[in-house]
């Protein structure tokens, strides 16, 4: 079988999924890839196989100019970049050695066959590879490329196109990450997001921003980063796109990390929330 397309169907709920996954095999000559449950109720399934018998199966079932309740996109990728196989296989490898401390670009999107086109897009008009992607919840994803600054520029700025407007969530590009970033936040795919630290050291001051976007977050914490002398302690994916970082040191230097911290995600999205505590409390170290 000549598997040279990838076919998506992404879903609110199971039902619309239960039903691709009966409906598409028997239309043509496809596989079954993958199944990524992403948050906020979205559901997608991922078929391989040829262009044509995709397309074929996709547009049986799917009249992209009616409304089908529980499908949120349905999408044929044509002759999709090898990365966008690690993707669909949620088997990004660890590529931190090859890739940390280059230029990276983060790119958001509402939606997980979104998020591919965007990627896809990217790898195909840049020099830049993927080192993370992941989902926030609600739907909301987002996918992680590195690589020289004007190629993240120009791969963000053909994703971004690629990617109709309704889509569109936020991006970001980062041309010299703080080390921090590539070490203690999942924008490699071994990094995992943290329920805490479990580090505590007496008169230590913790500082938190929160926002409902990671390329915002990701943005904001390296700002942070650079203008106050903070460890980041963790990252905290809570759920339905809350996404919040923590940052730890001398109160003065917690508080210049804050402020930056949340004017960088300001211009990207808006911070949620914010707080410093001058004395942590030993418990607040067990979950921060």
């Amino acid at each position: 079988m000549d598997n040279n397309a990838l076919g998506f169907v992404e879903a609110k709920g199971i039902t619309g999924v239960v039903e691709a996954q009966d409906r598409l095999p028997k239309t043509g000559n496809i596989q079954f890839l993958n199944l990524l449950p992403i948050g906020g109720g979205h559901v997608i399934t991922v078929f391989k196989g040829g262009l044509a018998e995709l397309q074929y199966a996709l547009d049986s079932n799917y009249d992209p100019e009616k409304k089908h309740s529980s499908i949120y996109m349905a999408k044929v990728l044509e002759g999709p970049h090898p990365e966008i196989l690690d993707i669909a296989s949620d088997n990004v490898p660890d590529k931190r050695a090859a890739l940390q401390g280059s230029a990276m670009t983060i790119i958001e999107t509402r939606g997980y066959v979104s998020m591919v086109i965007a990627a896809d897009t990217a790898l195909k008009s840049g020099d830049v590879s993927v080192s993370n992607w992941l989902s926030i919840g609600g739907g909301i994803s987002a996918v992680v490329l590195r690589g020289d600054v004007a190629s993240c520029r120009s791969a963000m700025e053909n994703a971004t196109a690629a990617v109709a407007e309704e889509y569109r969530y936020a991006s970001v590009i980062i041309e010299n990450p703080h080390e921090q970033i590539d070490l203690k936040t999942p924008v490699f795919s071994s990094v995992r997001l943290k329920k805490g630290s479990g580090n505590f050291i007496k008169g230590t001051a913790t500082g938190l921003v929160e926002t409902r976007s990671f390329a915002a977050l990701i943005f904001g914490l390296d700002r942070g980063l650079k203008y106050g002398d903070t460890k980041l302690s963790s990252v905290h994916k809570v759920g339905s796109t809350y996404i919040s970082g923590v940052f730890k040191g001398e109160v003065s230097e917690v508080q210049s990390s804050v402020k930056a911290a949340s004017e960088g995600i300001n211009m990207v999205k808006s911070t949620e929330g914010s707080l410093i505590l001058p004395n942590s409390h030993e418990d607040v170290h067990r979950i921060v």
